[in-house]
């Protein structure tokens, strides 16, 4: 045997409980068997009086044979089939009760000497192969199935440190549970489930001297299913982890449902942890009491009293009721709307008081002006990062709050506070700081209470504006002897300054040390770094007030700032190209900068509202630019959506991602994924809830948006370059189409300003056409098509004109041809069809030698393809509505005759004529 694998057996025992807790390959397996098979076969030949060997090696061994054993039918008092499976491991045939003998008493002594758990059970040697082998492989999977079913049942799907108390209430009600089973049963009954859980994890926790190495293994497998069924990283170190993992796989089909279904809710407390807590859970804020556990086999009779409102009236008296887990008992948790707790306008005022059995476990008051809340958890620092957070409030007048703030519900406020300001009663007070630059500068000092964007100007000098306190915020690493705080020509010490800690920061108050409405210049030096850590000019107005209408403005809308001074209100208004309003105020001017919603491609000029025309894909983005926003409200969350040719995908817009380094939108690899498309609207849509804003529509198809060709000073123009959506530069052949007329044809190229000459007044079918195609090839492609009128459309119109076919043969087959009559036929009432420029629908007739109309053997519609201006198609109405090219007639009648051949037969010899009453 190597020495490194020699290391590794004295490792398992050295630093196991369970010994089999250490893995073993294979070929190190192998080993193990060669040593023990050449040990034991010696001794049972009877060449050697006793088994000699290493101890440690052989109990190792043994171990690992044990961990093989996985007859998961077998009885758990088979002990003989057991020991048959281990001298057959080895090379011996049956059992043999001296080598039994000798394999007994090295565990004997190695518990002795080592200090190896021992079962302490009547078939002690078996047991504490099974105990460390955690074998057989099916009580092990029985106790990780009750594993989880604490998990689920007990925990809620959720283990924290807080929760190891768990494990000791479960390990003692396993015993109590085992205690109590009847015979030799090998399966343990919890609540609707059993457990095949055998000899060795038996052993381990009803012994008192191994039931701690229960309640371990216990906390170790809740702590990993904990970590699989959250799917957080997680690889096996050890034997028994692996067991775990292999068992969670089969387990996967059960794990999925649970992760659909498993309700989330507070971790479960000790009677002596309690506590009262407040949730935001969407639009409502509850008052929570988390569930808590109880004593195992007591009867209890849990009663919840809440009292509100200034007097404590009692407005909630109530019994917690239980639930039963697998091994625990835990009442259910317990939610109350604050708005349907209070009545009337009053502040939070609270007492919550739990009984069990009439003795009380709980008493705590609760006095709040406001409750602060970050995402779904109640805010308890006085200093905060700013960060988009919620406010309940029963009167949200009566307090200071930041600039931006709206309603989200009712008495639940959504605010946006900015650096320096503050949210404040009369009683509460929290501070809001942009703690980026303070992190990095471990020597940064800070003023908070500024007014956000505002400064007032005296001549020269430029002052932040303050209105109510003024607070020095440093962090605690700053020594403060030796801080010296000066306001204009006065010197006081830092550390003379009553201050409070919060969160790694010193918080101090020095608002009567500032003069008022007049600038002062604050500064903090300090003599142990011989140099100044704040300089600043300020002054503090504390009668002003400044209320802008809204927190950020975009595009046209109504645009409102009120500032009031002493009482005295006066309302300011601009438009989108002022980014300040002045106000003079104390022989100064209060500037305040106009927040507003931007945004910007590549780094290109900031628009704070729709671009008012159609981009070009190719000229302005590329596959990786970038969409910036910059908000004077929080927009981490905002999301860019798009709404594709007025098309919701599955009945929604698409969302853009943001990039993960930088946060941007990838706006460019977004439009280039959506080709051909001729409107893609982008939209901005805040995580305030409110309607999304249109930024710009991007055109990823080429297209004229208008009718590219109009009328101006009686001629006609192309006004292709101002309409056409696509690359610079393209040169477009216009055609134009009127019946009874040439076609004519202009190259935009050649027309001068756009004017298009020779144009006689009609009724025009114009397509507008463009080469388009690859280097060597290219094909014309319609960019534009439709009807064109010039002149005026009552007179130009088609109902008076007649197509005229003369008398005469059509091209085809000269056997098979359609003949007219002597008199030729006429189509009136001619219309233009819809998809095609150059087809007709109307009413075929033909004059009989009386001059007067005659129908067509029973025909009557018919389509006309003009194919030039000498030659044409005619097509008759079948029976079913749709065309044909065969006509009924036969030569006896002069008329038509239907052509046998496939060919289409073209009609040579027409005009158009102008007939009225047709």
């Amino acid at each position: 045997m190597t020495a490194e694998l020699m290391k590794k057996v004295k490792n398992a025992i050295l630093d196991n409980r369970l010994v089999g807790n250490a893995s073993f390959s294979d070929e190190e397996y192998e080993n193990l068997l060669e040593y023990i098979r050449g040990f034991s076969l010696t001794y049972v030949s009877g060449q050697n009086s006793r088994l000699y060997g290493d101890y440690v090696i052989h109990f190792v061994a043994l171990v690992e044979i044990a961990k093989r054993w996985k007859k998961i039918d077998d009885d758990e008092s088979d002990e003989s089939g057991f020991w048959a499976f281990v001298f057959k491991t080895i090379g011996i045939d049956e059992y043999n009760p001296k080598l039994y003998k000798e394999y007994a008493d090295l565990i004997i002594e190695l518990g002795w000497t080592n200090n190896i758990l021992i079962a302490n059970t009547a078939k002690k040697y078996w047991a504490t192969l099974m105990m460390h082998a955690f074998a057989p492989i099916s009580s092990i999977y029985a106790f990780l199935d009750l594993s989880y079913n604490i998990y689920r049942k007990d925990l809620d799907f959720n283990y924290t440190e807080d929760d190891k108390g768990v494990c000791e209430l479960a390990t003692i009600r396993f015993c109590e549970i085992l205690q109590s089973s009847v015979g030799n049963d090998k399966t343990v009954s919890i609540g609707s489930n059993t457990y095949n859980v055998k000899i060795g994890l038996r052993t381990l926790a009803m012994n008192d001297a191994t039931q701690n190495e229960f309640v371990a293994l216990l906390d170790k497998t809740l702590e990993t299913i904990n970590k699989l069924f959250h799917e957080q990283s997680f690889k096996p170190k050890s034997y028994f982890e692996s067991l775990i993992c292999d068992w969670w796989q089969s387990k996967l089909a059960e794990i999925v449902i649970d992760r659909k279904t498993g309700r989330s809710s507070m971790l479960a407390v000790s009677k002596q942890s309690i506590t009262a807590k407040f949730i935001r859970d969407d639009d409502e804020v509850n008052l929570v009491i988390p569930p808590i556990r109880l004593n195992i086999c007591a009867a209890s009779t849990v009663l919840l009293t809440v009292y509100a409102g200034d007097n404590y009236e009692m407005r909630v008296s109530e019994q917690l009721f239980t639930k039963i887990g697998e091994l625990t008992i835990t009442t259910k948790q317990k939610e109350i709307d604050l708005n349907t707790l209070f009545q009337g306008n009053e502040v939070v005022k609270i007492r919550v008081e739990i009984t069990e059995n009439g003795i009380i476990i709980f008493d705590k008051k609760i006095d709040k002006e406001f409750i602060l809340f970050d995402g779904e958890n109640e805010v308890l620092s006085q200093i905060n990062k700013t960060n988009n957070y919620f406010v309940y409030a029963r009167d949200i007048d009566a307090l200071k709050t930041p600039a931006d703030i709206s309603t989200h519900a009712s008495n639940l406020y959504n605010i946006y506070p900015k650096d320096s300001e503050t949210l404040s009663g009369v009683v509460q007070r929290v501070f809001f700081v942009d703690k980026t630059g303070m992190e990095s500068n471990k020597d940064a000092v800070c003023l908070i209470g500024e007014l956000f964007d505002c400064e007032w100007r005296l001549g020269d000098i430029g002052c932040a504006v303050f209105s109510e306190q003024v607070s020095l915020l440093l962090t605690d690493e700053i020594a403060v002897n030796g801080l010296v705080l000066t306001v204009d020509t006065k010197r006081i010490l830092l550390s003379n300054i009553t201050s409070r800690q919060e969160d790694g920061y010193l918080f101090f108050d020095i608002t009567d040390y500032i003069s008022k409405s007049e600038p002062s210049e604050v500064s903090v030096y300090s003599h142990l770094k011989g140099k100044p850590l704040m300089c600043k000019n300020i002054v503090v107005f504390p009668t002003l007030s400044i209320a802008l209408s809204k927190a950020a403005f975009y595009e046209n809308g109504e645009k409102k700032l009120t500032i009031s001074v002493n009482g005295e209100s006066r309302v300011f208004s601009w438009d989108n190209t002022q980014t300040e309003v002045v106000y003079p105020l104390n022989d100064g001017d209060l500037i305040i900068k106009v927040p507003y919603t931007r945004w910007r491609v590549d780094d290109k000029s900031w628009c704070n509202e729709p671009f008012n025309k159609k981009l070009w894909y190719k000229k302005h983005f590329h596959n990786g630019s970038l969409l910036e926003i910059d908000s004077a409200v929080d927009m981490g969350n905002a999301t860019l959506l798009s709404v594709i040719d007025g098309q919701l995908t599955n009945g929604q817009s698409e969302i853009v991602e943001r990039n993960k380094v930088n946060g941007k939108f990838e706006i460019g690899k977004y439009i280039f994924s959506h080709e051909h498309k001729q409107k893609i609207m982008f939209l901005l849509k805040s995580n305030k809830g409110a309607r999304p804003v249109e930024l710009f529509i991007v055109a990823t198809e080429e297209y004229f948006e208008y009718s590219p060709i109009g009328i101006y000073e009686n001629r006609v123009m192309f006004l292709g370059d101002n309409d056409f959506i696509g690359a610079d530069g393209r040169k477009f052949t216009i055609e134009f189409r009127c019946v009874g007329k040439e076609p004519i044809t202009v190259e935009s190229n050649s027309l001068v300003g756009g004017m298009i000459s020779d144009i006689d007044e009609g009724i025009y079918w114009v397509r507008v056409l463009s080469k388009d195609g690859g280097l060597f090839t290219k094909q014309e492609k319609v960019f534009w098509q439709g009807e064109f009128v010039f002149g005026d459309k009552d007179k130009l119109k088609l109902s008076d004109i007649v197509l005229n076919i003369s008398p005469i043969c059509g091209i085809g087959v000269i056997s098979d041809f359609w003949k007219t009559s002597k008199a030729g036929y006429r189509i009136s009432k001619l219309a233009r069809a819809k998809s095609d420029a150059d087809t007709y629908i109307g009413k075929i007739y033909y004059i009989d030698k009386a001059k007067c109309k005659k129908n067509v053997g029973g025909v009557s519609s018919c389509k006309v393809e003009i194919i030039s201006p000498s030659a044409l198609r005619i097509l008759v109405a079948d029976n079913s509505g749709g065309y044909t090219q065969k006509l009924t007639f036969d030569a006896s009648s002069k008329c038509i005759r239907e052509p046998n051949a496939p060919t289409l037969f073209s009609i040579t010899n027409y005009n158009f004529l102008e007939v009225k009453d047709v």
